[in-house]
């Protein structure tokens, strides 16, 4: 097995060392071979011919390490898996974005890898290369916290071969799910069959499911393959699995124990590798199964589990769902491109949607279906939705219509105010303890005492948040304006919060990519930068050296080692800070590094 990493510079572990994971790699036969130069990696790629490509999933590595064409087309090709921050919507789109297969969270470690890649050669040793072109993802939207969740548990349960249970109400995405888990396993190649069990009647489901001989039954004139041997080396996916037959139950119990079983009528046993993902919308009892199921077939499918969540429950992706499927129903329509009046979106959102994402749909179709110009409004909308979301005033959804600030103000101090910590509110709230402390800090400054209901519960946020610098004293304006700071970090949660945070002691200008820092700091001449070492486009610790070498940097990282901070020196660095940042340390650090400046 050959294996080619491409691997960032900034990723490198000291200098220009082997990273020590290669070495348990080559203990278990691996031939590997590494380079952080894209074109060394290009001419490997071509001369080569590995089996396996590690690739970074930003910069120039990233043409290096794409499928050539003749390999696309006529195959087979090297598997490329692509090297991710961390699992998310955005990592799994970047997947087909690249041309890649799949994904791997870094940094490399090596088990993971070396699941993965057994996994991998197992499908390949057993049944050859794939018969099927490379497969685009499913649609899945959003980008809050529960459908982070999913994609998470998605990424990481893709290259098993365990049986998976996905549960969820009706609507809520659970084939979306499978197939998510079936593009990024090693059977992404191969057949992925869906059987809605509660759609086909109980006298034909066996049939269906495992074929039958001719002369069978009355209208078995032919010889015919069931979803199992059609799903051979793939997928098979058995959506509301809830409702068969007791009796087919147990058939099914014995080919997932087995993975063989006869045809309707034959005798012949016959054996399939597949892979089992099952779908329900029932209500799993506090015991931990199905009551319409057998609990022993319960078991066996349990292995893996995927909550699929309401989409009342992540009210937060309805916008950007709504948006998308706006954008579908009109192009079936073959209307010209619709926008949504604003009146719209507060009714979307007081719904309960029992329906869930599928409701929505139908809801979005409806409204273009009745549309007469070019905005959507209330008028294209369900009947029975404008009348069911106006009886939500005044009492779930009393905020929905106001400005996104008030929303979140008063989300977070009712919550806050509902709650006995600030960990609890923020595990309702679904965002971090720290993203709360920005803000109960800004609305303390913005109303005074009033508003200190809830004090963070370490001492040291709350003497942080107690000595405030005060840049007025009796009515005079402050001595000089506040230093200006360019932040540079392409998590938007995060420079959000610390924009925030930091707009008390400094004038903070916020940039979400390399490219952007670069211009801005041409542009603006701050201060002093604040910049995560990683960031898409350009690497700041190659760019900024030549760009702002008089101003104060502080370079802030989760994964620093000798090599990473060796770059940030010849960079111009005046600090080093970890990830999560240390909020007690920052607004220190970056004073100090501004009044070395001033001071200079």
């Amino acid at each position: 097995m050959r294996l080619l990493v491409a691997i960032d510079p900034t990723d490198a572990e000291s200098g220009d060392d082997e990273p020590t994971w290669i070495e348990r790699a080559r203990s278990h036969d691996w031939n590997v071979k590494w380079s952080a130069d894209p074109e060394e990696v290009a001419g490997l790629r071509r001369q080569w011919e590995p089996t396996f490509i590690l690739c970074p999933d930003s910069g120039p590595m990233i043409e290096a390490c794409r499928p050539l064409g003749s390999e696309v087309a006529e195959g087979p090709h090297p598997l490329v898996i692509l090297l991710v921050d961390a699992y998310s919507p955005a990592a799994i789109d970047a997947v087909v974005e690249h041309g890649a297969d799949t994904l791997l969270e870094r940094p490399i470690r090596f088990d993971p890898l070396c699941r993965l890649i057994q996994q991998e050669q197992r499908i390949l040793t057993k049944h050859g290369p794939g018969r099927e072109s490379r497969l685009s993802l499913p649609v899945i939207i959003g980008e809050s916290p529960a459908i982070r969740e999913i994609f998470e548990t998605v990424s990481m349960a893709a290259p098993s071969d365990a049986t998976t249970l996905i549960t969820g109400e009706s609507g809520t995405g659970k084939e979306l799910v499978a197939r998510a888990i079936h593009r990024l396993s090693p059977r992404r190649d191969r057949p992925f069959v869906a059987v809605n069990c509660g759609a086909i009647p109980e006298n034909l489901i066996e049939s269906e499911l495992f074929g039958h001989e001719k002369g069978a039954f009355t209208d078995a004139t032919s010889r015919r393959k069931g979803r199992f041997e059609v799903a051979d080396t793939g997928t098979l996916f058995l959506d509301e699995v809830g409702e068969l037959h007791p009796q087919m139950q147990v058939k099914l119990l014995r080919v997932l124990q087995e993975q063989r079983f006869e045809r309707v009528g034959g005798t012949e046993p016959i054996s399939v590798d597949v892979r089992m993902i099952a779908a329900t919308n029932q209500h799993i009892t506090g015991s931990g199964k199905l009551e319409s199921m057998r609990s022993d077939l319960f078991y066996r499918l349990n292995v893996l589990r995927i909550e699929a969540p309401p989409l009342r429950d992540r009210k937060s992706d309805i916008r950007r769902l709504w948006n998308h499927f706006v954008e579908e129903a009109a192009d079936l329509e073959a209307r010209s491109e619709l926008e949504t009046n604003p009146d719209v979106l507060p009714l979307l959102l007081r719904y309960q949607w029992p329906g869930n994402v599928r409701e929505l749909e139908n809801v979005a179709r409806h409204a273009v279906a009745l549309s007469s110009g070019g905005t959507l409004t209330t008028d294209c909308l369900p009947h029975y939705l404008t009348v069911a979301a106006d009886q939500t005033v005044g009492q779930d959804f009393d905020l929905v219509g106001r400005s996104l600030e008030t929303i979140e103000r008063e989300a977070i101090l009712q919550t806050c105010e509902a709650t006995s910590s600030v960990k609890e509110a923020s595990e309702l709230l679904g965002v971090s303890e720290r993203k709360i402390y920005y803000r109960l800090k800004q609305y303390r400054q913005d109303d005074g005492p009033a508003e200190e209901s809830v004090e963070p519960s370490d001492s040291k946020e709350a003497d942080s948040a107690a000595m405030e610098p005060e840049t007025e004293s009796m009515g005079m304006p402050a001595a000089r304006a506040k230093p200006v700071l360019l932040l540079a970090e392409d998590d938007d949660d995060l420079r959000w919060a610390l924009g925030s945070y930091l707009a008390e002691s400094f004038d903070v200008v916020s940039v979400a990519d390399g490219d952007s820092l670069i211009r801005r700091a041409r542009a603006v001449q701050p201060d002093i930068i604040l910049t995560d070492i990683r960031m898409p486009g350009r690497n700041p610790m190659e760019s900024l050296r030549n760009d702002v070498s008089e101003t104060p940097i502080v370079f802030f990282s989760g994964h620093w080692n000798e090599k990473r901070r060796k770059q940030a020196e010849a960079a111009g660095a005046s600090a080093f800070l970890d990830k999560p940042l240390d909020i007690d340390n920052l607004e220190d650090v970056l004073k100090d590094a501004a009044d070395g400046k001033n001071n200079h």
